[in-house]
């Protein structure tokens, strides 16, 4: 299991979608230390280089800016564990993306430079939290 989960989310995702993704971390790695970047000067793009494991929200339209794209891309280059979720905004859900790839939609796009594709997990359906 992953010592250190680093959790992240486009800017365009609901806020709640960070709070759940960190609480999903905890659920599946009690032990982890869940790492969290902040937006803006205090950005460290180191994160990314000593986590073990990365989650990442993303919202129904799967849309991700170029910042995302890149830390999902550097992750599964270096064989790290990464883990997406579709946030459903209304119940309140993370639903995994078991097996998913990226595409980019607008390379001149910074906020929605690409797309996380795939199928959420079959069984998994948004419902009441």
């Amino acid at each position: 299991m992953a010592n250190k989960i680093y959790v992240i989310k486009p800017n365009s995702l609901h806020p709640d979608a960070m709070f759940f993704l960190k609480e999903k971390a905890k659920a599946l790695n009690p032990h982890a230390e869940i790492m969290e970047n902040q937006s803006g000067p205090n950005y460290d793009p180191n994160m990314i280089i000593r986590c073990d494991a990365l989650f990442v929200a993303v919202g129904k339209d799967r849309s991700i800016g170029k910042g995302v794209y890149g830390e999902v891309t550097q992750c599964m280059e270096a064989d790290k564990q990464v883990r997406v979720y579709e946030y459903d905004v209304e119940t309140r859900q993370l639903i995994l993306i078991p097996q998913f790839f990226l595409t980019i939609t607008d390379s001149n796009n910074y906020r929605a430079f690409g797309k996380i594709e795939g199928l959420v997990e079959v069984g998994q359906t948004p419902g009441p939290a």
